[in-house]
């Protein structure tokens, strides 16, 4: 049974310093627990803890009944500020900036996180490695698709051997950097015009990233990577690929060697940055008629996506995140928006 809080209070008010100036001030607060599960069944993987098994750092640990999953955050201070200033009677000048705090760490209790199990899955295996790559194993049968055996978990399971998909225990909450800046103008009693700029910046953008890649700085070795060396964990390990006398070389190169693949759900290590220029022309016509017309150029640039199937687990993003670094799946760079308004 999976459980998690949320708590939240802000205030806000408008000062009138002046007959030409008002600011505007706020803050919001917001805190939401990691998630914990009531029987003890989910866990975490601690990087830099030593796997008893194998000696070798990293390590997964189920959590204790109604233990939080990853560490809170109780930071979550957004203040927000904003200042308008009458130039003339036909010219106002608005600034603004304000700090958004995402209300959850975006792991969601359905298929994609939980209900898919966090922690092991067996993998198809139909013996050793061939010694010839891109080889099916020699006597490998798909009859026998877990030649390697499967893991039986209990409580003191590590699941060293196997597929890893798990939270971490640092994984901040995402925010959001908002700052805009505009100048409305009347150039008639019935035509208004209005420029501006926004931009904003998001950390801790999320999504899922393996933690187990082996550095692109092995490329050389090229197929020698594939070739089988003797297994140091055989004997220790009794079920899954690792459990074999021989394993690929690049397997023990990796940063984890005892585990295959590890994927940290929603891992925050993005970013994100938007910057737009915006246009508006207004006019009105007689009996209330009002047409507007809103014109917007923008670029919106990221280094992952959230949650995003088309991109997920970038390339490279463990050892060179930046060469995911383009143009974001919502980039809208320009928006031309017309309405009108009756009385």
């Amino acid at each position: 049974m999976l459980d998690q809080k949320y708590y939240g209070f802000y205030f806000q008010d408008d000062i009138r310093v002046s007959r030409r100036l008002t600011v505007n001030l706020g803050l919001r607060y917001e805190y939401t627990t990691p998630w914990a599960e009531k029987f003890g069944q989910i866990g975490t993987f601690e990087l830099d803890a030593i796997d008893p098994l194998t000696g070798n750092k990293g390590l997964f640990k189920l959590n204790q009944p109604g233990e939080y999953q990853s560490d809170p955050n109780r930071r979550n201070f957004g203040p927000r500020l904003g200042i308008a200033y009458q130039l003339n009677s036909k010219t106002v000048v608005r600034t603004a900036g304000a700090i958004f705090h995402a209300p959850y760490n975006s792991i969601n209790p359905n298929s994609s996180d939980f209900g898919s199990g966090t922690f092991v899955q067996n993998t198809l295996n139909l013996g050793p490695p061939n010694p010839l790559p891109f080889t099916p194993p020699v006597g490998g049968s798909w009859s026998n698709p877990f030649a390697s055996g499967l893991n039986y978990p209990d409580r003191s399971s590590t699941f060293v051997g196997q597929n890893m998909r798990a939270d971490i225990h640092h994984h901040p909450l995402a925010y959001v950097a908002n700052w805009t800046f505009n100048i409305q103008r009347m150039i008639a009693s019935d035509l208004l015009v209005e420029v501006g700029y926004i931009g904003s910046k998001t950390t801790h953008f999320s999504q899922n990233r393996q933690w187990n890649q082996n550095n692109p700085a092995l490329l050389p070795l090229g197929s020698r990577l594939l070739e089988p060396v003797p297994n140091p964990y055989y004997g220790k390990i009794t079920a899954g690929p690792l459990s074999f006398p021989t394993v690929a070389l690049r397997q023990l190169l990796r940063p984890y060697p005892q585990y295959i693949d590890i994927v940290v759900f929603r891992d925050p290590y993005g970013n994100a940055n938007y910057n737009g220029f915006t246009m508006r022309v207004e006019k009105q016509y007689s009996q209330g008629f009002t047409i507007s017309a809103a014109y917007t150029v923008s670029k919106n640039i990221a280094d992952t996506v959230e949650s995003n199937a088309a991109a997920v687990l970038p390339v490279n993003a463990m050892y060179d995140r930046k060469s995911s670094r383009s143009l974001e799946s919502n980039d809208i760079p320009q928006r031309l928006v017309l309405s009108y308004e009756t009385a």
